[in-house]
This record gives C-alpha cells, structure tokens and sequence, in this order.
C-alpha cells in the first residue's frame, strides 16, 4: 500500500514539474535539440557513464573486503551493482541500492552485513557530494544565501549522523552509561567493522573520480548541443542537481534534473529549451546502463557462489 501510493506520490510529482516547465519551455523546440544532437558526443557520454560503474563496484568491494563480505571477485561486485541499478529503474533509489543485499544474504546476519556496506558506500557518496554542492552553491548561487544555508545545513545533518554512526561503535564508555539501550542495539545490528584510513582514502579519491565522470559526461552531452558553458561552471551545476536529482520525489530525478538545470543555466545564457535537451540526454545516458541491468537481474544466483560454498562448508 505505502509502496504503490509513493510511486503515485513520484509520477504526480513528475506531472507536477512538467506542467510547470511547459509554461515556460517549448517543447517541441527542446526535442528538436536533442534531434540535432551530435552522436559521437552523445556516445562519447555515454562510455564514460559506463566506466564509472566498475569505479563504484570497485568501492563497494573495497568495503565489503574491510567489512569480511567476501562475494568472491570483482565481477560478482559489479554485477550485483548492475542489478541493484536495474531495480533502480522501477523502485526508488535508495530502496534499490539494497537489492544487491538480497541477491547475497540467505540468514539475517549475512543480509545485515551486505546491506551495512552498501549503506556506507552510499554515505561516503552523499558526503562527498554535499561537500561539493555546498561550495557550488556559494559559485553558481550567490544570490540566494537560503539555498546555501539549506546545504550547509544537509552537510552538518549528515556530518552529524555520521558522528554518531562511529560514536556508538567506539569504546567510550561514556556512550554506553548515557544511552545503554541504543548502544546495545547498534551494536547487535551492526557489524564490527573498522575502515582504515588508507581505504578511507582510497574510498574519497574513487568517489572524487566519479563525480569528476559524472561532469565529463554532461560536458560531452552539452557539446553534443553545442551549448556555450564553461566546464567550471557546468561542474558546479551538475554537483547540485545530482544531489537534489538523488531525493526521492521524482522516479531516477526525472523532473527535478530538467527543472534545476532550466533554472541554473539561464543565467549564463542557456535557453530554456537547450537546458531541458541536455536534461533529457542526461537523463536517457543514466538510464542505459540501467537497463543493461536486467541481463544481470534475471542471471544472477540467489547467493554468489563462494558464498553457497561457504554456507555448505
């Protein structure tokens, strides 16, 4: 019921924002954009979406090995990835980032652990790119001191949760005499892992790397439009509407993405029309290798192999 009525809740709210954009975007002339758009460059972003999927499959096994999740190879990593983003296409993200836990965890304790490793590769993502939404804010809208105050108060939430995320698995006993009962039962939920701090390093460089593909991809795609936007400027811009496209109002941004970069982009000169093109492209090179997922979803054993072997054992 609450999964059917908040799939409701994200197809009015694409409704919602297409109807706003249709008071001020031709539609016709945006999809006579993306007509005329140049193919090498549109392929050309779409390669490099593809190579940041073994970058975050790569992370997440960095995590898994610290965490003892062993799923076996790279490949198994990847193509859990790839499922978990296949799902992403019908259900939300966030729900969807879960799956690959599914696919390995056959007991509770082995379910957790997956899903502990994808819930912190997910962190270490969203920390970093608030961290850089917060300074896109400050470049691309200077203007408007609330949206800076309303990242900034995203990055001190999630700072703070994550503070209290390692708190509550440190020894400080301090923790356990003031809240007994939450320490108890973080402790019992969540595995004892400890992330050092070269693979914390390790981590933010992969995640920088990717984010860094992310622009590349939208610089080809506005080349690809012949749009005339600096790369500093484009890389601020996409750091915020990754960020907000990544909430669940909208099925995978859809909406949000177009109606940010229409807003973010005006004042550089952009039309209206080219802006909702290169949301759109964006939006249709994202979705792919999603889709792509599906060869993964229907071939994938319920647990990877060296995980049947082990459970045998």
């Amino acid at each position: 019921m609450i999964r059917k009525y908040g799939l409701l809740l994200r197809l009015g709210g694409v409704t919602a924002i297409a109807f706003l954009l249709s008071r001020v975007v031709d539609f016709g002339a945006a999809m006579e954009n993306i007509s005329r758009a140049s193919l090498p460059a549109v392929v050309v972003a779409l390669v490099l979406v593809y190579v940041s999927v073994p970058l975050r499959a790569w992370r997440w096994q960095q995590i898994g090995l610290t965490c003892n999740l062993d799923c076996g190879s790279f490949s198994n990593y990847l193509r859990l990835l790839f499922a978990g983003m296949f799902a992403g296409t019908v259900v939300p993200s966030g729900l969807a980032a879960l799956v690959p836990a599914a696919f390995i965890g056959r007991d509770g304790a082995t379910l957790r652990l997956a899903a502990f490793t994808i819930v912190v590769d997910r962190l270490a993502e969203l920390i970093l790119l608030l961290v850089f939404a917060a300074a896109a804010c400050i470049y691309v809208l200077p203007w408007i001191p609330e949206m800076r105050y309303l990242i900034f108060a995203g990055a001190a939430a999630t700072a703070g949760f994550t503070g209290l995320f390692f708190l509550l698995r440190s020894d400080f006993p301090l923790v356990g005499r003031m809240v007994p009962a939450l320490k108890t039962r973080f402790t019992a939920a969540v595995p004892d892992a400890r992330i050092s701090a070269a693979v914390a390093a390790k981590i933010t460089v992969v995640s920088i790397a990717i984010l860094l593909l992310q622009v590349l991809s939208a610089l080809a795609l506005a080349v690809s439009l012949d749009l005339d936007v600096s790369l500093v400027y484009l890389a601020a811009v996409i750091s915020i509407v990754s960020l907000v496209a990544s909430l669940p109002i909208t099925p995978l941004g859809l909406g949000t993405r177009e109606g940010l970069l229409v807003a973010l982009l005006a004042p550089v000169g952009v039309s209206a029309e080219s802006a909702l093109a290169l949301g759109v492209l964006i939006f249709l090179v994202t979705l792919l290798p999603r889709l792509s997922g599906a060869v993964t979803w229907f071939t994938l054993p319920r647990v990877p192999p060296q995980l049947e072997s082990a459970e045998a054992a």
